[in-house]
């Protein structure tokens, strides 16, 4: 059984491809740990109880995990790539407006 070789093309899209995936899974990883870890900071900013902090935390981690089968089948409709970049430009919005949160109910 012989293998074709892609051509040097094709192999520097696959690159550029694999790259950006990479990038934007690590930021995916850390902006979900970013939450824990500034917990103390966000907790005094904004005068949270541990109570506060905890329905914060499990109500960011119920939507994540309620999305997983959803994401699924609309990355099945729409495909991968409309996908990504939709959902990175939507979780950049969140993010922004995030940081202008100033209250829990907020």
């Amino acid at each position: 059984m012989t293998g074709t070789q892609a051509s040097p093309r094709v192999r520097r899209v696959q690159r550029s491809a694999l790259t950006l995936l990479v990038i934007a899974g690590t930021l995916n990883y850390l902006d979900r740990s970013t939450l824990s870890i500034a917990n103390p900071l966000i907790r005094q900013e904004l005068g949270l109880s541990i109570a506060d902090m905890g329905l914060l935390l499990s109500a960011f981690l119920w939507a994540y995990a309620f999305s997983q089968l959803p994401g699924g089948a609309l990355v099945d409709r729409v495909g991968p790539h409309r996908l990504l970049a939709g959902g990175l430009g939507i979780w950049s919005l969140a993010q922004t407006a995030a940081g202008f949160v100033t209250s829990f109910w907020q």
